[in-house]
């Protein structure tokens, strides 16, 4: 479950495979969506007879936190500092939201690559597990954006579910809306922006190309040639002859197929085992293939 973001205001969230962690605010699981809260009277309300059980479950998570951060070689106090929620506004006057991670460099101001991630539709922020750590280690700023619609504590929000085509293809105003916010920052010098999309996330992420030309590439995890009427073509158009690489699981035999096709079209492709645990879609990949976040990174290099 999303922290609802608040612009430029500071936390420390940090990633877990499969979960996602705020030590100030609470934490979401999934699956169970399980939320703590820092006012404990609203727990108990929430909670009653098993608020001793949350306030455990607090405890544990805050623990889990710790040994993440020393699994990265991060301590509390340095995320805290370099890991924002922020909001920002889209090319069609929306406001999206996303998670910034600024790069691990020293010095009051870097230079550095950018990456955004967007994830699968249904899905939420938190679903890149360990990734985005991952790659702030790596020297890359990350925005990891949620997608309108996706935010249950946007009051006047449409949920998803209820878009129509139109709405969905606009959707890759959150990316555009992304990439113009990295750029302005001035601690961190974003030069050059690829994309990191999860199914329908990587057709908005190819269609992103088409719409921004300074986009420098998609990292497309089961994309498709439509996804709710985010349409791509076969001969790949809208990439502009920049760096594409499919990935798909060879039991996702439409993202298999999709892929090797736009391979025909110039994108390089993967097609990863069957997992036995069935993740075999988007963001799930990287649960179920360890050495995809080695090859993201690989890409990553040969694109900037």
């Amino acid at each position: 479950m999303p922290i609802r973001p608040t612009t430029h205001r500071q936390s420390a969230i940090v990633w877990s495979r499969g979960a996602l962690f705020h030590p100030d605010v609470g934490f979401g699981v999934s699956p169970g969506h399980i939320e703590l809260i820092s006012d404990y009277r609203r727990n108990f309300s929430i909670f009653g007879p098993y608020a001793k059980l949350a306030l455990v479950m607090k405890r544990l998570t805050l623990l889990l936190v710790c040994l993440s951060l020393a699994a990265f070689g991060l301590q509390a106090d340095e995320v805290r500092s370099e890991v924002w929620d922020v909001g920002f506004p889209t090319p069609d006057g929306q406001q999206a939201f996303a998670t910034y991670l600024q790069p691990a460099r020293e010095g009051s101001s870097v230079d550095a690559h950018g990456v955004i991630l967007v994830h699968m539709l249904g899905g939420q922020r938190d679903d890149w597990g360990t990734l985005p750590l991952e790659l702030r280690k790596a020297g890359y700023a990350v925005m990891v954006l949620q997608l309108r619609g996706h935010d249950k504590r946007e009051a006047n929000a449409t949920h998803w579910s209820r878009y129509e085509k139109t709405e969905f293809n606009a959707m890759v105003g959150d990316i555009l809306g992304a990439r113009a916010w990295l750029q302005k920052q001035t601690k961190t010098h974003v030069k050059d922006i690829a994309v990191v999309g999860a199914r329908f996330g990587a057709n908005l992420g190819l269609k992103a190309l088409e719409a921004d030309d300074t986009l420098k590439g998609c990292y497309a995890l089961s994309a498709g040639f439509s996804y709710r009427g985010v349409k791509i073509s076969k001969d790949l158009s809208e990439a502009g002859g920049r760096p594409v690489r499919c990935v798909a699981s060879e039991k996702d035999t439409y993202g298999a197929s999709c892929a090797q096709k736009f391979e025909e079209a110039g994108a390089s492709a993967l097609i990863t085992p069957a997992s036995e645990k069935r993740l075999n879609y988007g963001t799930e990949l990287f649960q179920s293939q360890p050495d995809l976040s080695a090859d993201l990174l690989n890409w990553l290099k040969t694109v900037f």
